[in-house]
């Protein structure tokens, strides 16, 4: 951690600097990591791939990133959300709904919806005041803390980053649904929904399937035969193992 500490002050001090770190580690090097971002003020974001540390818990580090997708539309991807924010509400979630859309047609649904915003402001975040029955609504009647909807027109995703990554810092956990934000940010944990009985498969879903870290099957049968199995073998939940097992990547006592 010392040594650590002090590529990081080095760091700080160089004229380039705005004053904010962030750190990037894989496997057991997560561990010094994830320990100096504790004791570090200026440590605004966390990256570990494969990530082990017995000193991670439901609420520190602070954000921790967690990305719900799926391969079509109506398969269960809010529900998984949902499951989530209820199997751990320690970790005081604030969730985000990101909705692509062309010619007035909801990507995620393919129905017409008020997701257009005009084209003198490329995209709209905003946040839902109280639980209802829309997706960010449904969020905060799961627990999140606070949620939000992202909205942008397909393709165009990269215009709202910026502002969304201001509130993925301020978050202390932040759980996104989206496949397309991969494009922009690699999460602590990928979970995509699977329905096998759906043949639909978009390309942001496949683009990114070798990356996840689990599969959420809602619908069985074969796997796509034109997927590489290698792709696949990652553990498959139910909706019922869901909640265990995103508790057991961020509590103390699976890891210790």
């Amino acid at each position: 951690m010392a040594e650590t500490g002090r590529v990081a002050d080095w760091a700080i001090a160089q004229p380039w600097s705005d004053g904010r770190l962030a750190l990037l580690g894989h496997s057991m090097a997560c561990d010094i990591l994830v320990r100096v971002a504790e004791a570090r003020p200026d440590v605004q974001a966390l990256v570990a791939f494969s990530m082990f540390s017995p000193a991670v818990t439901a609420s520190e580090p602070k954000n921790l990133l967690v990305v719900v997708g799926g391969h079509s539309r109506n398969i269960g991807k809010t529900t998984a959300m949902e499951t989530i924010l209820r199997a751990v509400p320690e970790a005081d979630w604030w969730a985000f709904k990101i909705t692509q859309y062309g010619h007035g047609v909801c990507a995620d649904d393919g129905a017409e919806c008020g997701c257009v915003v005009d084209a003198a402001h490329p995209f709209a975040i905003d946040e839902e005041p109280a639980p209802s029955p829309t997706d960010s609504g449904r969020y905060l009647g799961a627990g999140a803390r606070r949620a939000f909807w992202v909205r942008t027109a397909t393709g165009e995703l990269g215009h709202a980053i910026p502002d969304l990554r201001k509130l993925l810092v301020e978050a202390p956990h932040a759980l996104l649904e989206s496949n397309s934000v991969l494009d922009f940010l690699i999460p602590d944990l990928y979970l995509p929904v699977i329905d096998f009985t759906v043949q639909d498969l978009k390309p942001s879903a496949r683009r990114y399937l070798n990356r996840a870290d689990a599969f959420i099957v809602t619908g069985g049968g074969d796997p796509w035969p034109d997927v590489p199995a290698r792709w696949l073998a990652k553990p498959w939940l139910t909706m019922e193992q869901l909640g265990e097992f995103v508790q057991s990547k961020l509590s103390r006592d699976a890891r210790s």
